[in-house]
């Protein structure tokens, strides 16, 4: 069974999927437009596909977005090429238990953009090209546990950004050519496990940002007898 809404248009408004249950073989919002006066909500709600749940090219512009622990097992989720302008958009506990999750050339603006407590698992998690243009963008005690993570040639330049407590337990975590570029800090401080990361000043720490924080680098692992925290 195949559930879509291409290029739906939502307005009114709320629209809510909280905790709704989608099953099948595919679930597609691709192109879906969601224009809710106050609140986009797919709080809790519950993702079993066999095949793959795709929002790519999708446009939240609601006051408030909210995928707050909402949990996607399917082989595929991916929110590729979406565009995020609420005011606050959370993802906040939400958990990824697919093989590819992805945020591909995916923008975040507003006032604020959190994914606290997320949880990325599976084999594949990509941010690639994201642009992170929210005031606030917070990965605060995130765990990325997939087999790769990949923020390549992302951007961050809102007000701030942190990855505080964040576990990149990752087999490779990859921040190449990532542009650094808020107005305060961008921080890594008190990691949960900092594993086979990449940062383009690995070679030459004086190409470190100085608005990307610990000035101390690597950050020290805050919980350093956890298996899964181990420093390279």
């Amino acid at each position: 069974m195949h559930t879509a809404f291409f290029e739906t248009n939502f307005n009114g408004v709320s629209t809510f999927f909280t905790n709704a249950q989608f099953h099948g073989d595919a679930i597609h919002f691709e192109g879906a437009i969601f224009m809710n006066r106050t609140v986009t909500s797919f709080a809790g709600a519950q993702v079993w596909c066999r095949k793959d749940i795709s929002f790519d090219l999708a446009e939240f512009h609601s006051s408030r977005t909210t995928f707050d622990s909402a949990q996607f097992h399917t082989p595929v989720a991916t929110f590729a090429d979406v565009q995020f302008d609420s005011r606050r958009t959370s993802f906040e506990n939400v958990q990824f238990h697919a093989d590819q999750t992805s945020f591909m050339r995916a923008g975040f603006d507003g006032k604020n953009t959190s994914f606290r407590g997320a949880q990325f698992l599976g084999t594949s998690l990509i941010f690639d090209e994201a642009k992170f243009l929210a005031d606030t963008t917070s990965f605060i005690e995130a765990a990325f546990g997939s087999s790769s993570t990949s923020f390549r040639a992302a951007s961050f330049s809102g007000l701030g950004a942190t990855f505080r407590q964040a576990k990149f337990a990752s087999d490779t975590t990859i921040f190449a050519f990532v542009n650094f570029e808020t107005t305060h800090l961008c921080e890594f401080d008190d990691p949960g496990a900092w594993k086979n990361m990449v940062f383009d000043w690995d070679e030459d720490l004086s190409k470190k940002p100085d608005r990307v924080v610990p000035a101390e680098w690597p950050p020290r692992v805050s919980r350093p007898n956890d298996e899964a925290a181990t420093s390279t």
